[in-house]
């Protein structure tokens, strides 16, 4: 195996790869790395602070390159996902700590990582 600019290529035939293909598929060839994040709410937090809670969400996810889709408007669950990248499980435990640090939050889930891509 050759290495160039952080690609492999196969230095000759690559019956290596379609021996170790047959036995252990990928969902794709770039799965995508997504997971879960359920937030809820103080029952007294109102209306504007959860648009600013929303939108401070938001501002957490795109300082780590990562996006949330699946919401139907501003609010949980959410699946996140890497908009160039995958999540990671540092993006997870960086959530985790986003949620912790905001009063209004009494309780999230982080879910494990899934794989978008795989079929169901």
């Amino acid at each position: 195996m050759v290495v160039m600019s952080g690609r492999c290529r196969s230095a000759g035939p690559d019956r290596a790869w379609r021996r170790w293909s047959r036995g252990n598929r990928m969902s794709a060839a770039c799965p995508t790395f997504a997971f879960v994040v359920d937030v809820q709410l103080d029952a007294h937090v109102n209306p504007v602070a959860q648009v600013a809670l929303w939108n401070s969400f938001c501002h957490a996810l795109d300082a780590r390159g990562l996006i949330c889709t699946g919401a139907k408007r501003a609010g949980w669950p959410t699946v996140v996902r890497g908009e160039a990248s995958q999540a990671t499980d540092a993006d997870r435990q960086a959530i985790s700590e986003w949620a912790a640090s905001h009063v209004a939050i009494v309780g999230v889930d982080v879910g494990q990582l899934l794989d978008l891509s795989a079929p169901d």
